[in-house]
């Protein structure tokens, strides 16, 4: 759970990420 939880972490901060630095 703690690992799923992980990377669905990091999806949703790259995904977010994304728009903000372009």
């Amino acid at each position: 759970m703690k690992r799923c939880s992980t990377i669905f972490l990091k999806i949703a901060v790259i995904l977010i990420g994304i728009p903000v630095l372009a």
